[in-house]
């Protein structure tokens, strides 16, 4: 795979240890230079949302978070706007790449207009050339909730899941996946999608208003749709919950003298 000439000026220089350095150019406009310093890794779920599902177990394993991290920025002259702490999502490999480039070119298209509001922010996409091998990074908004985070009930965390799935949904994009917990993140009282690297266009039948009781929006579009029109991915997030819920009422009949 061969990175076309970037037209920018602009640089982001990532190094992964005392030996191995990327130079990454810019794909978009984005109008800053910085060095990325590495913090720490994100896998799994955050431990907010762990606290709010006890003993939930994702049912599938399309987790890439392996190579996704904290990240802080050290500009090189001004910073656009853009924040010093960041997430940053790295590619190193051709078909890490060419996913890696589909999901920024979904959230600089069609997602645009849901930047912090259903999705993180994106600031920024770079590509180069480790010696023969494409490497590239996303860079978006950190979203991280603390320990004791601002969500304290399940339901309701669905709830804004299944909200901000639907505006995906509206926008005419969907993940193509079954959605598990870690295709969300949490950010203050905000519950946002992430991991867009398989998205495709996609016409929801079930983008309907949320109401208060997610079950009855899930049973309304199993009535309206039926099996043959329903979206499997509104289904899946839906029905994360009654996965949870069915968890929670096995713990309590346990502790049941």
């Amino acid at each position: 795979m061969t990175i076309p000439y970037s037209p920018y000026n602009n640089s982001l220089t990532l190094r992964f240890s005392q030996t191995v350095e990327y130079k990454l150019f810019p794909w978009f406009e984005e109008a800053f230079s910085a060095h990325a310093h590495l913090n720490y890794p994100f896998f799994g779920i955050s431990k907010p949302m762990q606290n709010l599902f006890p003993g939930y177990v994702a049912t599938t394993d399309d987790n890439d978070s392996a190579n996704v991290f904290a990240a802080t920025l050290d500009f090189s002259g001004p910073d656009d706007g853009v924040p010093k702490d960041v997430c940053l999502k790295f590619a190193r490999g051709v078909d890490e790449v060419v996913r890696l480039s589909h999901e920024a070119s979904v959230y600089r298209k069609e997602l645009t207009k849901l930047w912090g509001i259903a999705v993180p922010r994106m600031y920024g996409f770079f590509m180069g050339h480790y010696e023969d091998t494409p490497v590239a990074c996303l860079l978006l908004e950190l979203c991280v909730s603390p320990n004791d985070g601002s969500l304290y009930d399940s339901e309701e965390f669905i709830r804004l899941a299944m909200q901000n799935v639907r505006k995906v949904h509206t926008a005419g994009i969907t993940q193509n996946m079954p959605l598990e917990l870690h295709h969300f993140v949490m950010k203050d009282n905000k519950v946002l999608l992430v991991d867009f690297s398989r998205a495709v266009v996609h016409r929801c039948n079930n983008a309907m208003p949320v109401y208060s009781n997610q079950r009855f929006c899930l049973n309304r579009a199993e009535v309206q749709d039926g099996d043959e029109h329903d979206c499997s991915e509104v289904m899946s997030i839906a029905k994360v919950n009654m996965r949870a819920a069915s968890v929670e009422v096995q713990v309590q009949s346990w502790l049941v003298p």
